[in-house]
């Protein structure tokens, strides 16, 4: 799982500095800090808005009984573009700014990962499948931060690898 996470937090961060015509999300959401591997935690205002690569299931598919037997293993990973919606706030008009802003960049990330995907992982040792499974885009949360609220786009990738067993 950890080699997996590595591989994509390291394309994440060439697509933060990408123009969209590119593929990338630079000149759509510029993002303050490096990607993180894992949930911080705590973030400071400043280094919104940024994106977390992280783990959320390792389950397995396929498994052989021996010394030179195999295991397969379904891993599942997001990928979450977090903004601070008052960055965004415009008054003049009657929509979230920051909502179009999140969009763009969840379609946008989605793509790169498909092509990432096609390439299996850059041919990570193992890799069979990686699919873009989905996207979803959790409600706004209010007081989460004493600057306003966060919203987020979360990208859920589907990874199948095949690892040899180990005793």
């Amino acid at each position: 799982m950890e080699q997996v996470l590595d591989r994509i937090k390291a394309e994440i961060e060439l697509m933060r500095y990408e123009l969209s015509d590119d593929g990338g999300i630079a000149d759509i959401i510029s993002t303050n800090a490096e990607t993180k591997w894992g949930d911080p935690g705590w973030v400071t205002y400043d280094e919104y808005p940024f994106i977390i690569v992280e783990p959320v299931r390792d389950a397995p598919k396929d498994e052989t009984v021996g010394r030179s037997g195999f295991d397969v293993r379904v891993l599942t990973v997001q990928v979450s573009i977090l903004v601070l919606a008052a960055d965004y706030f415009d008054p003049m008009v009657n929509e979230s700014p920051g909502d179009r802003v999140l969009v763009r960049s969840a379609m946008k990330t989605q793509r790169w990962l498909r092509r990432l995907g096609n390439r299996k992982l850059d041919d990570l040792e193992g890799v069979r499948t990686v699919v873009v499974s989905d996207t979803n885009y959790v409600p706004q949360e209010r007081g989460i931060t004493p600057e306003g609220f966060v919203k987020s786009a979360l990208i859920t990738l589907v990874v199948e690898r095949k690892y040899q067993h180990e005793l």
